[in-house]
């Protein structure tokens, strides 16, 4: 893996991380790290990053990423844009070559669904106060 991605660095290649949860924004901080050459994208579905925290830390992640030239698209369905034929049309757009790497990072939902409705928020996480 460490050089099919330093490959992609070499030639400057647009690669695409899809999700923005704490593992999408760290992994796309990492290759930014390792190989600052890379355009870095990354996509979700949400509105934001790391939807679990609070707004003052999403801004400040937003910052960051937008500091480490990380570019971020919110509100995309991956599934309808990873088509062959949707997936030019919106690269294009957006002034980007096709993505020539995705990885993806999405998946971490909450297992809270033997706790009473009452203790979930609407979001499915656990409702929590000053004294847990």
């Amino acid at each position: 893996e460490y050089e099919a991605i330093r490959s992609l660095a070499k030639r400057g290649a647009h690669v695409v991380v899809i999700g923005a949860g704490f593992v999408g924004v760290e992994f796309a901080t990492e290759l930014r790290h390792y190989y600052p050459e890379l355009d870095i994208t990354i996509l979700d579905s949400r509105q934001e990053c790391c939807p679990s925290l609070c707004k003052g830390a999403r801004r400040y992640i937003q910052r960051r990423l937008q500091q480490r030239r990380i570019t971020t698209i919110y509100g995309v369905n991956y599934a309808e844009i990873g088509k062959p034929e949707a997936a030019q049309s919106f690269w294009s757009q957006l002034g980007k070559p096709l993505p020539q790497r995705t990885f993806t990072a999405v998946g971490m939902q909450p297992h809270c669904d033997f706790m009473p409705d009452a203790s979930l928020d609407d979001r499915g996480w656990l409702r929590i106060n000053d004294c847990l």
